[in-house]
């Protein structure tokens, strides 16, 4: 497997507003191969007075296929072997179809504020849609995985953290999110997958749905050279 990447990109500010722009081409040469042109655009605007920036961005991506197993995968009930293990386990035989790069399109929106010297919130929401989406299949009871693809994802979300910068030595921060990781069939390559009507049209959630998770995060340092105590 080939993949070449070449991008562009520029940072530029222009009195309160602050616009990121890039264009990145992907060439994908593997059992398949894509060519792809994926433009990239993020603006942010700061509200000083209020100590609010406010930002917004797009990104158009090259979803590759997972390395591992990826030739045996594609190559799928071609192989005698995985024809008849697959019809053994599954009832009925897998795919055929090499797996190919998929395509995504990303959109964050977010909001950062700051409230006084003391404390800062920074929080988006973020959609990502995927043609030619990936997820990993199990062999049975085994540690051996396989690549699978699915014909389109739908995974909304969103972050918050909120930090204490140093006071008097105590910083904390606290950062939480949710993620709602929906796949749609049919499956369209790969080894190992058990849809639930064998090529039909349902939607499933996937092993990095998270309906909630967080992290916290306080440190007490008195002294600049001495030692600090934390908790998780």
């Amino acid at each position: 497997i080939k993949e070449l990447a070449l991008y562009a990109q520029d940072s530029i500010k222009f009195k309160n507003w602050v616009f990121n722009l890039g264009l990145r081409g992907d060439i994908y040469n593997g059992i398949t191969i894509a060519r792809q042109a994926e433009p990239r655009i993020g603006v942010a605007y700061n509200i000083k007075p209020t100590s609010t920036v406010l930002r917004v961005s797009y990104a158009r991506t090259l979803e590759t296929p997972f390395n591992e197993n990826l030739v045996l995968a594609s190559n799928g009930c071609n192989d005698p072997v995985i024809n008849n293990l697959m019809a053994a386990t599954q009832g009925y035989p897998c795919l055929t179809v090499p797996l190919s790069p998929g395509t995504r399109n990303e959109f964050h929106a977010g909001i950062e504020q700051a409230f006084g010297k003391y404390l800062v919130v920074d929080g988006e929401y973020i959609w990502k849609y995927t043609t030619g989406a990936y997820d990993f299949s199990v062999l049975g009871a085994t540690p051996i995985t396989f690549p699978i693809e699915w014909a389109k994802s739908k995974i909304p979300g969103y972050a918050v953290r909120a930090s204490v910068p140093n006071f008097h030595g105590f910083t904390a921060f606290v950062i939480f999110s949710s993620v709602a990781a929906r796949f749609f069939q049919p499956q369209a390559s790969g080894i190992g997958a058990t849809p639930a009507r064998k090529g039909g049209d349902g939607v499933f959630r996937i092993d990095h749905d998270e309906i909630f998770n967080s992290t916290a995060h306080l440190q007490y340092q008195p002294f600049k050279r001495g030692p600090w105590v934390g908790f998780n």
